[in-house]
């Protein structure tokens, strides 16, 4: 949102919606992207493993807990992405 509003110069509803159309960024799980279709955000799916932190593959404490999110497979947003059939209406200005 804060890509879209910063690209449309204005927090006016339209103009927003007109910049997100498209707009690439860099998110969590790599580049993500807004499909100028249907405005879905199109990005990564990963697998994980909830397992106990050691450091290498699970890095990061979740909450506290001892645990965190081991990575196991990553399918990118070009292979996850799937067809729409969405015929989005969008308002006159």
């Amino acid at each position: 949102m804060t890509a879209a509003v910063s690209k449309a110069g204005t927090a006016e509803p339209f103009a927003v919606a007109q910049a997100m159309e498209g707009l690439k960024i860099k998110g969590l799980a790599g580049e993500e992207e807004m499909r100028r279709s249907d405005h879905q955000l199109q990005q990564a799916i990963m697998v994980t493993t909830f397992a106990k932190v050691d450091g290498k593959k699970v890095k990061y404490d979740v909450e506290g807990t001892g645990f965190g999110f081991a990575p196991d497979s990553v399918m990118e947003s070009y292979v996850a992405t799937q067809p729409t059939s969405c015929q989005m209406a969008r308002p006159a200005k």
